[in-house]
């Protein structure tokens, strides 16, 4: 019982890294996307 606990507790403990991931990921890509949409000739 107490490693099902114990694996229980693991999945909640790994979600927030991953939000966070996720986010970093998505300011990322966004921060890109207005880098290339506000300076076109650098991709050309």
């Amino acid at each position: 019982m107490p490693v099902a606990r114990h694996n229980a507790l693991a999945p909640a403990r790994l979600r927030p890294s991953v939000v966070v991931a996720l986010l970093n990921l998505a300011i990322v890509t966004s921060v890109f996307a207005a880098i290339n949409a506000g300076i076109p000739h650098s991709k050309n």
